[in-house]
């Protein structure tokens, strides 16, 4: 799986490095643990990465209570902020899910 991540709109979301995930522009968003859950920087649960036609994105049901938050993790810096990608084709979510994090969003 790439380290690119985009909304459902097919906007480019941001990336992972080392677990972590930024936005566009290197700003720490929160971390990724192995079973592909993503939690915010303050520890609040967002989602799950999902891959779809090839491309990743992050996802919640709104139909499932998030889990419990975990106390938050230091913020690391990116080593490399990647040139942002082109934008992808949208998708259209199944009934109920929805992007974990919304454009122009500040965590």
């Amino acid at each position: 799986m790439n380290n690119l991540s985009f909304y459902s709109s097919g906007h480019y979301l941001g990336f992972s490095e080392l677990g972590n995930l930024y936005s566009r522009d290197g700003q720490y968003l929160g971390w990724i643990e192995d079973d592909n859950t993503v939690w915010d920087k303050n520890g609040k649960y967002r989602g799950t990465i999902t891959e779809i036609v090839g491309h990743r994105y992050i996802l919640r049901s709104i139909f499932v209570l998030p889990p419990i938050p975990k106390p938050p993790k230091p913020a690391p810096n990116a080593s490399v902020i990647p040139d942002p990608p082109p934008n992808v084709p949208p998708i259209k979510l199944d009934l109920g899910y929805q992007d974990a994090f919304s454009i122009g969003e500040v965590i």
